[in-house]
């Protein structure tokens, strides 16, 4: 166990780094999903990202605080990916205590001489996904469900094998667990009526994908290649599920700041 009221900067690289140029961006303090008392943040600078984490009231394990501590900057590249189709690898570099003004201090560690937050390019368009996304970051630190979905959504972005559509799927089927348990079968249907219902769906609109997500799982081939047109469809069908998904969340939490915008498609 660790003391009280402690500060960590965990580190970490973006690839590709060439999507990452223009990146400079300060987020505000995010209550986390664990316990309330403990705040993260960040800051992007390039290909680097500066995730401040804070433990607030109550003893920790440092492993479990690290992960989660993960889990809070892989949601930040799955929104990434969900706002602009794009996939950026999350490579954890350091971590370190600090002392003094927190965000001063990870300044520091993140770029060295770091400069000014506000410097040019900080206006530039690459920014607007991170300016965007902090109402749905705290929608989901507070739904799981989403969360997941969202982590599968981004894990298909980089998938050019069959096991896209095994991601895919889950992404469903996470968004489909916020509507009820799978204990039998009985359960399952009721879920899963539950959610199409919420959503606007028909259990037809996941034929495609079921056909594909099954295939995918038990085909034992090796080096199979995707359809392309297949898959292009079926990310745009799970990224408007997350879009109805957030919009259900939001009327139910009255969350009317709430950035509806559809998710993009890889180009």
């Amino acid at each position: 166990m660790s003391k009280l009221d402690d500060h960590f900067i965990f580190i970490y690289g973006l690839e590709p780094s060439e999507l990452c140029s223009n990146f400079r961006f300060a987020s505000p303090n995010f209550q986390t999903f664990v316990t309330p008392e403990r705040v993260a943040s960040f800051v992007l600078w390039k290909s680097m990202m500066g995730l401040l984490y804070s433990t607030g009231v109550g003893a920790y394990e440092f492993d479990v605080l690290r992960a989660n501590a993960h889990y809070f900057a892989s949601l930040v590249v799955s929104w990434y990916g969900w706002l602009t189709g794009k996939s950026l690898e999350l490579i954890h570099r350091n971590w370190v205590e600090i002392e003094g003004p927190p965000l001063i201090e990870m300044r520091k560690k993140v770029v060295g001489t770091f400069g000014q937050i506000t410097e040019p390019p900080v206006d530039h368009q690459d920014n607007e996904p991170f300016k965007r996304m902090t109402p749905l970051i705290i929608l989901s630190l507070k739904n799981s469900p989403l969360a997941r979905a969202l982590d599968d959504y981004h894990t298909c972005l980089s998938k050019g094998s069959l096991d896209f559509y095994f991601y895919a799927y889950r992404a469903v089927e996470n968004i489909r667990s916020h509507f009820g348990t799978m204990e039998d079968d009985d359960a399952k249907k009721k879920a899963w009526n539950a959610m199409n219902t919420a959503l606007s769906r028909e259990q037809k609109d996941y034929a495609e994908l079921v056909e594909a997500a099954t295939e995918s799982r038990h085909a034992n081939i090796l080096g199979a290649v995707i359809d392309e047109q297949t898959a292009q469809r079926q990310l745009k069908f799970v990224s408007s599920l997350i879009h109805d998904f957030i919009d259900y969340l939001a009327k139910l939490e009255h969350a009317s700041k709430i950035d509806r915008s559809s998710g993009a498609t890889p180009t």
